[in-house]
């Protein structure tokens, strides 16, 4: 279960994606450049005066709790065309499962001269998988060629205005009025989700912060995007020199060697047992259990919906979840008049983690179900499948289903996936669900968890591929239920949610 999308959402995600969202912002300015023979001198100092951006490298340490858990190295050169390059190098180490797991992302972005985005490249590198891509701004068209898990997929996206990478947003904050109190937003667009959420801009402070052993006036701004509020201090050009990122993770702006140090010889750290929720022993177990409620403190302002009818209800602070019961499926194929129910579209539709209209998993998923007349039964034989043949194992990274179904290894992020996508492939509307589960060992607590759900005759029906449960035990509690890539959602409760486990009644 436990994996580096729970952590820092799929990198991508990722990012626990993230994620996607947790890359810190890139350095920026304000167009017009500096001469090459200052351009070094003055990257290297982010208490340089100026507000033009400035070629060369900037190095940026990642921690957490004080330990270091990765680094980031962004390096700035003028095109012919003007414009500049952007290459963001990072590399975060993690634990999971007892295991160190490193990851590796790049990200090459060309902006033209007026500073807007024309192309990128990204590539992630963790454990056995790899995930690429690129995209092309031609006019109000953005086009994608990417490659997940072997598979390639090519999309054009349609936006209302030039977008701005998420994970480079200082060269289009330095055009900005950034007088103390002013609010904005600019149009975000993240390349490991292929979400494109606004970012909102408010500038809440003027104030001194030492970087690299010198105070600098810097430029406080807060963030807010996809549920997340994040705090980021900036000079003058732009650059990055702090952001509080999600789940207590701090990125600052240092020398090379700061950045470097810590990086080699050391364990990693284990932000899944980080965000992990300690709660008293349940006894019985939820297993043994038709209802369990718990008290849960989490903010009003959280993204997420608790309320989750039928199994799952919140009422004040008073979380019931209780066993599903089983009735009818919906026949097979699914008749027309069913997708009057709200998203039951896109809990059919393929993108390029969830491959459900490849030929593979089509065949595959036709196989498994064949002789199915109704999506329940087709939903019990993929699941008793996947519990059989899948290996339980760590991996890192952005998932694949057609990886995962070649692999037959992954954790419940796979399998979760690789549900979804033979379901849909063989036209059961399936969601992926993210959440936590109660875990008893070693010590009790709610951990965080991957399980699907499936469109039946009256309402959405649980199973959990991963435990071999369907309906799922009442220890899980959902969160989210979508695509994949809404995972990230996760960040903005994370630390956040407390949950106490009530007394029977």
């Amino acid at each position: 279960m436990p994996r580096l999308w729970d952590a820092l959402g799929a990198l991508a995600t990722l990012t626990f994606v993230g994620s996607a969202t947790l890359l810190f912002w890139g350095p920026g300015g304000s167009g017009g450049g500096a001469a090459a023979g200052d351009s070094a001198s003055a990257a290297a100092d982010p208490g340089a005066p100026g507000t033009d951006i400035q070629a060369g490298d900037e190095w940026i340490g990642l921690y957490f709790q004080d330990a270091k858990i990765g680094l980031s190295h962004i390096a700035r050169s003028k095109l012919e065309t003007g414009g500049w390059r952007y290459a963001l190098q990072s590399t975060l180490k993690l634990s999971t499962l007892g295991l160190d797991a490193r990851a590796e992302l790049d990200l090459t972005a060309d902006l033209g001269a007026d500073l807007a985005l024309s192309s990128f490249v990204v590539a992630l590198h963790a454990g056995a998988q790899d995930f690429r891509g690129r995209g092309q701004v031609e006019g109000g068209t953005l086009h994608l060629k990417l490659n997940v898990g072997g598979a390639p997929v090519e999309r054009d996206l349609a936006l209302p205005s030039p977008p701005v990478l998420r994970d480079l947003l200082g060269p289009a904050m330095s055009r900005q009025d950034l007088t103390l109190g002013r609010k904005f937003t600019l149009p975000g667009f993240d390349p490991w989700t292929l979400s494109a959420d606004p970012v909102e801009i408010e500038v809440i402070a003027h104030e001194p912060l030492q970087v690299m052993g010198e105070v600098v006036e810097t430029i406080r701004i807060r963030q807010k995007v996809a549920g997340l509020s994040l705090d980021a201090w900036l000079n003058g050009r732009g650059e990055m020199l702090r952001q509080e990122l999600p789940l207590g993770v701090v990125a600052l702006r240092q020398s090379e060697e700061e950045a470097r140090w810590g990086m080699a010889g050391e364990a990693g750290i284990s932000l899944t047992e980080a965000v992990e929720i300690p709660v008293a022993a349940l006894d019985p177990p939820p297993g043994a259990r038709q209802r369990l409620a718990y008290r849960v403190e989490l903010g009003r302002d959280a993204p997420v919906t608790l309320d989750r009818p039928p199994g799952q209800t919140f009422q004040g602070d008073r979380l019931v979840r209780t066993l599903e019961t089983m009735g009818a499926g919906l026949p097979l194929p699914v008749p027309r008049g069913a997708f009057s129910v709200p998203g039951l579209s896109d809990a059919l539709r393929a993108d390029p983690v969830v491959q459900a209209d490849h030929p593979e998993i089509r065949r595959a998923g036709a196989e498994i179900v064949a002789g199915a007349t109704d999506t329940l039964t087709a939903a019990r034989r993929i699941a008793d499948h996947l519990h059989t043949v899948v290996k339980f194992e760590r991996r890192g990274g952005i998932p694949s289903a057609l990886e995962t179904l070649h692999a037959l290894a992954g954790d419940c992020t796979e399998t979760s996936v690789l549900f979804a996508a033979l379901a849909r492939g063989a036209g059961v509307p399936t969601r992926i669900v993210f959440g936590l589960v109660y875990k008893a060992t070693p010590t009790p607590r709610l951990a965080w968890h991957a399980w699907n759900e499936v469109r039946v005759a009256d309402d959405w029906l649980s199973v959990d591929a991963t435990w071999g449960q369907l309906p799922v035990d009442v220890g899980h509690i959902a969160l989210v239920a979508g695509q994949w890539s809404q995972q990230a959602e996760l960040l903005a409760v994370m630390r956040r949610l407390r949950m106490v486990p009530l007394p029977a009644d």
